[in-house]
């Protein structure tokens, strides 16, 4: 499972880097538990604030320690990728 996840990453962290979009970083962190795809999909949605699944987080702001922190109780590891 912790695999599905660490795929889907690279999947999409390849496609990024492959269309040439510059406006977006690359990512340099993911969450790593042992659970389904869908799953992760329903736990980051439950734990994402109302503004949103495609808002960007600065990794300072109280927004993301609310968020890290209900990931981190639902048994997620944020983890660098590098």
């Amino acid at each position: 499972m912790r695999n599905t996840l660490s795929t889907l990453l690279f999947a999409i962290t390849a496609a990024v880097a492959i269309s040439g979009c510059a406006s977006t970083p690359a990512p340099t962190h993911s969450w790593e538990a042992p659970v389904t795809e869908p799953r992760y999909h329903a736990d980051n949605r439950t734990c994402l604030p109302d503004s949103g699944p495609r808002r960007m987080f600065d990794s300072a702001s109280e927004d993301f320690a609310v968020y890290k922190d209900c990931m981190q109780g639902l048994g997620y590891e944020w983890v660098a990728l590098h």
